[in-house]
């Protein structure tokens, strides 16, 4: 474990986050529903992604959650660890009902590797042609990347206290891209 913490705090580890909840969220009242539940606002420009939680109304949390804007605007994504995925899910339908907001659950259609540490960037650009310096993907940013042959979501939030990205690939192209960047950090 003490290279493992190594490389994530002096140059660049990979996460299989795979096991992470992950809903798409869409509808004219999707951006408002989700305003209201979160503590944070996450109805913001398109392409963002937020660290939030969703209080009871006494106060109590219900969830933790990041959730992501979709880089056109039309829809967000809601990530929630595997453990507070039925309790995620259910929270989002109960608030729909009566809504225009439709709740879908991705999580066994999209696979998440997260790229964490100061050389996640380094690593990253030799992956895609999309531009990931700083002035055009500041924190937390949400946008799709090529890798290799795969289109992916591609969210900048670190949860390790360093530079971090999150990936969100379709199940069936997940293998190529863990190859591709095996390969290209060798």
């Amino acid at each position: 474990w003490a290279a493992e913490h190594r490389a994530c705090r002096e140059a660049v580890a990979l996460f299989d986050m795979s096991f992470m909840a992950k809903f798409l969220v869409q509808g004219d009242e999707a951006g408002a529903v989700l305003n209201w539940l979160s503590t944070a606002n996450v109805d913001e420009a398109p392409g963002r992604i937020t660290y939030t939680q969703w209080l009871d109304d006494d106060g109590r949390v219900q969830a933790d959650v990041t959730i992501a804007k979709h880089p056109d605007g039309s829809s967000y994504w809601v990530i929630a660890t595997d453990t507070m995925a039925g309790t995620v899910e259910a929270y989002l339908k109960r608030h729909a009902t009566g809504r225009h907001m439709f709740v879908t659950n991705v999580s066994g259609a999209v696979a998440q590797i997260n790229l964490q540490g100061p050389r996640s960037r380094e690593l990253l650009a030799r992956l895609t042609d999309n531009d990931i310096g700083e002035d055009a993907y500041p924190f937390r940013t949400f946008a799709e990347l090529s890798i290799g042959y795969a289109r992916v979501k591609c969210a900048r939030i670190t949860y390790v206290g360093e530079l971090g990205y999150e990936l969100f690939i379709p199940t069936e192209q997940t293998v190529q891209v863990y190859e591709h960047i095996r390969a290209t950090a060798a």
